[in-house]
C-alpha cells in the first residue's frame, strides 16, 4: 500500500470514527479513539453492534462499515445536490448523457462483482454493452477503478492472480 493509498484508508476511517461517535456514542464516555489503523479498526467492529435500522450514516462510513463486514442494517443518508448555474456548451459540442455514465459504473459493478473476467473480457463486454460510448471511458474507468483518489465504484478493484477483476476486500 502506498503512503497515498495509507493516508486516504486513515482518512476514511477517522470519518467513519468520527460519525459512529456522534452517532451511537455521543452519551457515552468510552468513544473510539484514533489511534492506530488497526485498533480503529477493530473498535469500529466492536461498536457495530450498537447499530440499529435507525441509524442514519455518510455513504462513506456505511462503505467503511460494509468493507468491514459488518452486517447490521442502517440508513444511508441522501446526499443533496449542490445547486449551480449549467455552463453552456460550445457549438458543435456533442451533448453528453449524464446518466450514461453512472449505468456504466452499475453495468461494471456487476462485473466486477462476479469476479470473473480479466481486463479485456470487460472492455469488449462494455463496448458491446455502450457502442455509442468511446472505449477509452471504459478503459480510464477500470484504471480509476484501482485508485482509491479516482475510484467511481463503492470498493476498490484488484487483480487476482490470473488477472481476474473484482472488489477487493470483498467475498
Amino acid at each position: 500500500m502506498t503512503k497515498e493509498e495509507a493516508a486516504i484508508k486513515q482518512e476514511l476511517l477517522e470519518g467513519a470514527v468520527d460519525e459512529l461517535n456522534s452517532t451511537l456514542l455521543a452519551d457515552c464516555k468510552d468513544k473510539i479513539g484514533k489511534d492506530s489503523g488497526q485498533e480503529m479498526i477493530e473498535e469500529l467492529k466492536e461498536a457495530s453492534v450498537e447499530i440499529d435500522q435507525d441509524d442514519e450514516f455518510t455513504k462513506a462510513t456505511a462503505d467503511v462499515l460494509r468493507a468491514l463486514g459488518v452486517k447490521a442494517k442502517f440508513k444511508v443518508k441522501k446526499e443533496k445536490k449542490k445547486k449551480g448555474k449549467a455552463v453552456p456548451k460550445a457549438k458543435g459540442e456533442p451533448k453528453s448523457n449524464g446518466n450514461a455514465k453512472g449505468e456504466v459504473i452499475k453495468f461494471m459493478s456487476k462485473l466486477f462483482g462476479k469476479g470473473t473476467m480479466n481486463r479485456g473480457k470487460i472492455l469488449d463486454k462494455c463496448t458491446e454493452q455502450f457502442p455509442e460510448m468511446k472505449p477509452s471511458t471504459f478503459s480510464t474507468l477500470l484504471s480509476d477503478s484501482k485508485n482509491p483518489r479516482y475510484n467511481k465504484f463503492a470498493f476498490l478493484v484488484e487483480a487476482d492472480e490470473k488477472g481476474k477483476l473484482s472488489f477487493g476486500g470483498k467475498s
